[in-house]
């Protein structure tokens, strides 16, 4: 079993997979049709599907060890099945569940700002698309895909602005939330790399 093979598959097919997920509700955000029951069953597919990916990258791995001569001493009865969990909660597991964290925490809060100041900061059906983007691009892109909705944002503000000269213009975040995760998932390896944001994992 060529065990690069099969991840290198599994990757293409988790990123071609987000990509359709941005894709899918950008559409529907457009023709405003989107609603928090198509949101909730979203995510919902999202943390099935990363849990399939998961476990079977994990399977994978273990198959792969079994098979070498030399890896499967990292396996029981040579070593306690400990150092293998070990190993895919930081190699395979650990990126989406810092993102689902962070995204989580950002979450509620939005919750806490709303509930102090007693009005909705963004609407609900934007807390679950930035829930859900967060979690598609992983960790460390989630600080990418954050620094791209807040630089779009300011660009967008700035632009506003100075054409209807109104510097105290409010702002919707909900179209930026898509552009931001489509260009973080295709150039945020890159920039993190470039950042050195990759030092940020564990």
């Amino acid at each position: 079993m060529d065990f690069l093979l099969f991840n290198k598959i599994i990757s293409s097919l988790t990123f071609i997979g987000s990509l359709s997920v941005v894709a899918f509700l950008s559409i529907y955000l457009i023709k405003e049709k989107l609603n928090e029951k198509i949101l909730k069953r979203v995510l919902i597919g999202i943390l099935i599907f990363f849990a399939t990916v998961i476990s079977l990258k994990s399977y994978l791995q273990y198959v792969a060890w079994k098979a070498d001569a030399f890896a499967r001493y990292f396996l029981p009865p040579h070593t306690d099945i400990a150092y293998f969990f070990q190993y895919v909660f930081f190699h395979f597991l650990a990126e989406r569940l810092i993102a689902f964290i962070f995204g989580l925490f950002i979450l509620m809060l939005f919750l806490l700002i709303e509930r102090f100041y007693k009005k909705d900061v963004i609407s609900r059906n934007d807390k679950y698309i930035f829930f859900i983007f967060s979690i598609l691009v992983g960790w460390p892109n989630f600080l990418i895909y954050l620094g791209v909705i807040f630089f779009l944002s300011f660009i967008y503000m700035i632009v506003v602005a100075i054409i209807k000269k109104d510097f105290k213009q409010v702002i919707s975040l909900t179209y930026f939330w898509p552009i931001s995760a489509f260009l973080t998932l295709l150039f945020g390896e890159y920039l993190a790399k470039m950042l050195n944001l990759y030092m940020l994992t564990i």
